[in-house]
């Protein structure tokens, strides 16, 4: 089964003009994006303690070192396909993916023990370990829906 690319049709200039919108959208969600992320971080060091912080600090850290591998590529190579996607090829990056984060989360469950015993990490800073995990493969499941919506050029629904 083909999946719907027939919006992606029309003159070349409602191509442009799309395209146009798309890059000044993700631009300004770019620039969102940071903003926010820096005034969360201000306002957790102005909050938090330090040594919390720094566990905060240290399980984001992990958790986006695992996310570089969660991809691999998968998403970028069907947003660049010239034919028409297929049920098929959703389906197995949709797979691929789940089983390399799956993978990874049974990585970082068995890091877990180690990484609370070398920090010396209390329980709820462990709780914000699996937390995070948890976040990163909810995370994941959003790949296949922003292909299709990259692919349509509709930036402005993208997360």
């Amino acid at each position: 089964m083909v999946v719907d690319d027939t919006e992606l049709g029309g003159d070349s200039q409602e191509i442009a003009k799309r395209s146009v919108k798309g890059v000044l959208f993700l631009t300004s969600r770019s620039f969102l994006i940071q903003f926010i992320s820096f005034a969360s971080t201000f306002l957790l060091t102005v909050f938090l303690e330090p040594s919390i912080f720094g566990i905060f600090f240290l399980v984001s850290a992990f958790i986006n070192f695992f996310n570089y591998f969660s991809d691999i590529g998968l998403a970028a190579a069907l947003i660049q396909k010239k034919e028409p996607l297929e049920e098929n090829d959703l389906k197995t990056t949709f797979l691929i993916q789940e089983t390399l984060v799956g993978l990874l989360l049974v990585i970082l469950f068995f890091l877990s023990f180690g990484v609370k015993k070398w920090y010396g990490l209390d329980q709820p800073a462990l709780f914000l370990y699996y937390s995070l995990g948890f976040s990163f493969f909810l995370s994941s499941l959003k790949t296949i829906p922003s292909v299709i919506l990259e692919r349509k050029l509709k930036f402005n629904l993208l997360i």
